[in-house]
């Protein structure tokens, strides 16, 4: 029983005595109660918030759940100091502890969408302010959503590159932008990415003064320079551009599809 007069002995009696606040002999909550008051390194020193935790870990209480279960755990650790948990108390600690719990709203422990849901709590900086659209995007570019297409596929990239503000694509929701865009994602109107076809295709798409106006005929002219098309001869040949000086109104011409302008015309090809 140890030393007479010793805490020791005195817990060791109290173990013996049928006392209501410690609850009946031989429960587990009496163990619990007198063990709080014995110095013991691996409970921590009387009265510390470590001990508390310690103590609670073999008590039956439904807010900490069942003793020895996951959840349990994680209300613990709430509790206790820990480096590597961030202070008791902050946003990264109640992110590392709801890690550990099962969840639906946060999808099962390890899930991929569970790391996405979660990093919606914690700052930092490589995804943006909490609440950004940034951040959103940055979320959202880790999570399977038919919407966005297969994660790290180039459609997903174009699709999340929608909604983040980034002056080289212009604002979003601008027609630039709109074009930008279009340039990365594979799509038959358009033609293969990086083709001569597309590039003609997307600057359509453009409000650009060297084109002129979207929907003019001289944008429709300076476009079709560009392009591959049989019936206007080879690009950069001198009957592509007496082809399309046919469609542009010049004034030294004369009026399109007048007889001055066919003789005109005709004065430069072979």
């Amino acid at each position: 029983m140890g030393p007479v007069g010793s805490r020791y002995r005195a817990v060791w009696l109290a173990g013996l005595v049928e006392a209501p606040v410690m609850g009946p002999v031989g429960s587990r909550y009496r163990a619990v109660w007198l063990a709080g008051l014995v110095e013991a390194p691996v409970m921590g020193p009387v009265g510390s918030r470590y001990r508390a935790v310690w103590l609670a870990e073999l008590v039956e209480a439904p807010v900490m759940g069942p003793v020895g279960s996951r959840y349990r755990a994680v209300c613990l650790a709430g509790l206790v100091e820990a480096p590597v948990m961030a202070p008791v108390g902050s946003r990264y600690r109640a992110f590392w502890l709801a890690e550990l719990v099962e969840a639906p709203v946060t999808g099962p422990v390890g899930s991929r969408y569970r790391d996405v849901w979660l990093a919606w709590l914690v700052e930092a900086p490589v995804t943006g302010p909490v609440g950004s659209r940034y951040r959103a995007v940055w979320l959202a570019e880790l999570v399977e959503a038919p919407v966005t297409g297969p994660v790290g596929s180039r459609y997903r990239a174009v699709c999340l590159a929608g909604l983040v503000e980034a002056p080289v694509m212009g604002p979003v929701g601008s027609r630039y932008r709109d074009f930008w865009l279009a340039g990365l994602v594979e799509a038959p109107v358009t033609g293969p990415v990086g083709s001569r076809y597309r590039a003609v295709w997307l600057a359509w798409l453009v409000e650009a003064p060297v084109t002129g106006p979207v929907g003019s005929r001289y944008r429709d002219v300076w476009l079709a320079w560009l392009v591959e098309a049989p019936v206007m001869g080879p690009v950069g040949s001198r009957y592509r551009a007496v082809w399309l000086a046919e469609l542009v109104e010049a004034p030294v011409m004369g009026p399109v599809g007048s007889r001055y302008r066919d003789f005109w015309l005709a004065g430069l090809v072979e």
